[in-house]
């Protein structure tokens, strides 16, 4: 019984490891490179100006700024600081991502500690 708990153990970590490995590979730029990453001072610079789109008096820059910092987890930080704009709807726009951002957050998380808790 114990070989057999053994074996499916092993089986799934082979099944996992292997859909893990596809799963990086697919975000692999031409080439099968990764992507290069982007400098610091731009992607603050590019969250600062999505973050000013969010008081846009135009509906669909401001949903489109909102769909950009919901992929960003390095926003975080820039939408805690503003979470309590005085503008409405930058406010309630920044606490949706920042939500969004951490449940993506916390599920990683929760996958990393089944996988400590299953290789023991």
């Amino acid at each position: 019984m114990k070989c057999l708990m053994a074996i499916q153990k092993t089986i799934l970590a082979g099944v996992l490891f292997f859909s893990w490995a596809i799963l990086l590979s697919a975000d692999s730029g031409p080439g099968g490179k990764p992507p290069p990453l982007p400098v610091k001072k731009d992607r603050d610079a590019q969250i600062a100006a999505l973050i000013d789109q969010l008081g846009s008096k135009t509906f669909q820059v401001r949903e489109a700024a909102t769909r950009k910092l919901m992929e960003m987890d390095d926003a975080l930080p820039a939408l805690r600081r503003i979470g309590k704009n005085s503008d409405l709807e930058v406010s309630r726009r920044a606490n949706r991502i920042m939500a969004v951002i951490e449940s993506r957050l916390a599920e990683r998380t929760r996958i990393t500690l089944f996988w400590v808790q299953f290789m023991r």
